[in-house]
């Protein structure tokens, strides 16, 4: 009785030369060569390359959509101001540590926390001084402090929006569409994005 049956195949097999090798890859390339002159000449982005060997895909080949950068642009800011005009505060420190200060330096008075009192002075008046700095110029136009609240925030989303879009256009162009797909779903239904992009905050 035969315990090693794997033994006794490998007896049996065929043996392979080398030239039974060479004529097998040549049989392969042969096949190969049919078969790209199957498909058209085409180029698939003539403007990029002339490289005639680049040919059209086949027909069930699946280009994902990924919107220009201008829909994407529009498409993102759409949902940052929303969220600018329907999400609260949600953090005490984004009121005390930055909107405040900002209220301070743009009316001359306003509440106080102790990182910015003198006896400290563990925080840079820098940051908020850049928003003092827009809420000056849209003070303008805002007839009151609740539209200029809402117009600092408006700020906020278009500077996130268009930073955004810009992320998704480098991952369309240098890693992979079907990634900036799901990329540019996540950020608009992202609640973190929703808040952070329209708070004021600082990373310390």
């Amino acid at each position: 009785m035969n315990i090693n049956p794997t033994s006794e195949n490998l007896k049996n097999r065929k043996k392979v030369t080398i030239s039974d090798y060479n004529t097998q890859r040549k049989d392969n390339s042969k096949r190969n060569t049919q078969a790209k002159k199957n498909f058209s000449n085409k180029h698939l982005n003539p403007q990029k390359s002339n490289n005639s060997n680049n040919v059209e895909p086949p027909k069930n080949f699946y280009y994902p959509y990924c919107p220009s950068f201008s829909v994407a642009f529009k498409f993102i800011l759409f949902f940052r101001l929303i969220a600018s005009i329907f999400s609260v505060i949600t953090d005490c420190d984004e009121t005390f540590n930055y909107w405040e200060p900002t209220h301070y330096l743009h009316y001359g008075y306003g509440l106080q926390t102790w990182e910015y009192s003198p006896k400290y002075s563990i925080r840079s008046w820098a940051y908020v001084g850049l928003h003092t700095l827009i809420s000056k110029i849209l003070s303008i136009p805002a007839h009151n402090k609740y539209q200029l609240f809402f117009f600092i925030r408006g700020v906020f989303a278009f500077s996130s929006a268009y930073c955004e879009t810009v992320l998704y256009e480098a991952i369309v162009e240098y890693i992979n569409p079907y990634v900036a797909q799901f990329f540019i779903f996540g950020i608009i239904y992202s609640a973190g994005m929703s808040i952070s992009s329209i708070g004021m905050f600082k990373i310390d």
